[in-house]
């Protein structure tokens, strides 16, 4: 199936499940079951799983717009981390249809784990599924790590692979996001008038919503790179996706506030629900000084030039 045949009725799906009616219950922990009945019966969660496991077997690559479209419909429920933790449960040979799964490491965020029955973690020791139930949440964040519950599912160490597909994750839901924010900006200002004509064409602003398309379209082409030639981002291609990607997100945040005003930060507007996915996105996962810190060290740990590293990187 080609990028557009799958996307199309994945956003179909994501726009009657998820109203800005529906995300403003969401947030006031009035999640209707049925939601999570309809993603599960849909089929995309298994769009990673291999064919013998019972899945779609669709590459990387090919499931990466269905991330964009996550986070253009600023979709607070795990379905990507869900879909990724699939595919690693599924190549461990364990049972992977375990409803709701978030991705998780240390001293980080988990958006949508209030939603969740498990997190997969992964630390020093290796990876663990870890169940949820009892687990406090404050916001749109568990601290799972604080319970040591012993790992079911899957043998310690058997998957290697979260970090960096995580990164990626979160660096689509942090560009799709953004691009549903610049949309929702320049519809604004060329309806919102100020002296006699639309505020869209004041030169400052006009510079602005350049600037931040320049970020958001740098970390589209980070997220696409991370994936291009292989069929699971590598570390230092997933690191720098999310770097570039969190480093977007307050330029973009800080612009269409600027823009909307006081209006932008009310319960009633649209504006701050897609902030907020921003804003989480850019937490979990690792911020921006974990993973330039990651690539640092890569940098200067490989005996190639920056320049091969970098041009391997890209195209092998």
């Amino acid at each position: 199936m080609d990028e557009i045949g799958l996307l199309e009725p994945f956003d179909r799906m994501l726009a009657d499940l998820f109203s800005s009616a529906t995300l403003r219950q969401i947030g006031r922990g009035e999640l209707d079951p049925e939601i999570w009945i309809t993603l599960e019966s849909s089929g995309f969660l298994d769009a990673l799983v291999c064919e013998e496991s019972g899945g779609a077997n669709l590459s990387f690559a090919t499931v990466l717009p269905l991330f964009l479209a996550l986070g253009r419909r600023a979709v607070p429920l795990p379905v990507g981390e869900t879909i990724l933790a699939r595919a690693l449960l599924a190549q461990a040979g364990s049972d992977y249809r375990l409803g709701p799964i978030v991705l998780g490491v240390p001293s980080l965020i988990l958006p949508g784990a209030e939603h969740a029955n498990f997190v997969l973690t992964e630390d020093s020791r290796g990876v663990k599924l870890q169940r949820l139930d009892g687990v406090e949440t404050v916001g749109a964040s568990r601290d799972p790590l604080s319970r040591k519950e012993p790992a079911i599912g899957m043998e310690e160490g058997r998957v290697t692979k979260t970090a960096p597909a995580a990164a990626v994750l979160y660096a689509a839901l942090i560009v799709g996001a953004s691009e549903a924010v610049l949309e929702m900006c320049v519809d604004y200002s060329l309806q919102r008038t100020q002296f006699g004509k639309p505020i869209a064409r004041q030169q400052v602003l006009q510079q602005n919503l350049a600037l931040a398309s320049e970020h958001v379209v740098a970390a589209r082409m980070a997220c696409e790179t991370a994936v291009r030639h292989s069929s699971w981002p590598s570390p230092l291609a997933a690191a720098s996706a999310k770097l570039i990607a969190s480093r977007a997100a307050p330029v973009v945040a800080g612009i269409a506030h600027g823009l909307h005003g006081a209006i932008g930060i009310s319960g009633e507007h649209d504006l701050n629900l897609l902030i907020r996915r921003i804003h989480a996105s850019r937490l979990a996962g690792g911020a921006e000084n974990y993973w330039a810190g990651l690539i640092g060290r890569e940098i200067l740990a490989d005996p190639r030039s920056t320049l091969d590293l970098v041009r391997e990187e890209m195209f092998s």
